[in-house]
């Protein structure tokens, strides 16, 4: 298996898919990347597709000013701690920061040897990963179809509940089950934990997984939003990171 694994690497095989997956995709420009371009018929014509209406002047002249303010911006992380751009700055780290310490990473990185470590055997802790990857991709288009009718705000206060809960849960059977002297949950108590892993994975997969990339998208202004989209990311890979990085040592050393 490990040699067909390094032939898989070695050959490029997982560029060529990763070429391939992203050619498939559509990824059309956004009015405000035509218009920044120059290219304002296009942006115009991209409104109207998306509005479903022609008249989408109003729109189209604030993204031109708003376009225009942006290009004369020199400096845009300087500007970014300006001020007036401050609590858009700040709502974003934090919604990264917050984001990372609901411990998803810890369970998509880590799922095999978590179910491992709890008494499941090699293949079951395999599938158990399997199908929180499916629940957490399957969730995220319940973001996509109800993040404009519920709301950004309802969303992440129903999530941030339901992954209290089912974290409680979990550490309440495993407080009971697991000890020092016996790891074996039984099968119905196994099913339950998995059952309470994928309630967590499916609330953050529609709330704070795909709301920590778009309210900040939303809240910079254009003449900033480059630069806190950068700061957003950079934030959210160094506590992804941090996270990754201090997971199994807390796996070994916490007990109750």
């Amino acid at each position: 298996v490990t040699c067909l694994v390094f032939l898989f690497m070695a050959t490029g095989a997982p560029e060529i898919y990763t070429r391939a997956l992203t050619a498939g995709l559509p990824s059309p420009d956004t009015p405000n990347s035509l218009i920044g371009r120059g290219a304002r018929n296009e942006g115009r014509a991209v409104i109207k597709k998306v509005r479903g209406t022609e008249n989408v002047e109003p729109e189209f002249n604030e993204i031109v000013e708003a376009s225009r303010i942006a290009q004369e911006v020199k400096h845009p992380f300087r500007n970014l701690l300006q001020r007036r751009n401050r609590p858009q700055l700040v709502i974003a780290v934090l919604l990264q920061i917050f984001q990372q310490f609901t411990g998803i990473n810890a369970i998509m990185f880590y799922a095999p040897v978590l179910f491992n470590t709890l008494g499941f055997k090699s293949d079951a802790s395999l599938y158990s990963a399997v199908i929180t990857g499916a629940v957490n991709v399957l969730s995220t288009l319940v973001s996509v179809y109800s993040v404009d009718r519920v709301g950004r705000r309802m969303l992440l206060l129903e999530a941030g509940v339901q992954m209290f809960l089912s974290q409680v849960a979990i550490a309440v059977v495993l407080g009971i089950k697991v000890t020092d002297h016996s790891d074996n949950l039984g099968h119905g108590w196994a099913i339950m934990v998995v059952v309470m892993v994928c309630t967590f994975v499916s609330a953050f997969a529609w709330s704070w997984g795909p709301l920590g990339w778009l309210i900040p998208s939303e809240t910079f202004p254009l003449e900033t939003r480059s630069a806190g989209q950068s700061v957003t990311v950079c934030v959210n890979l160094l506590f992804t990171f941090v996270i990754a990085q201090a997971f199994l040592s807390m796996l070994c050393h916490l007990k109750y």
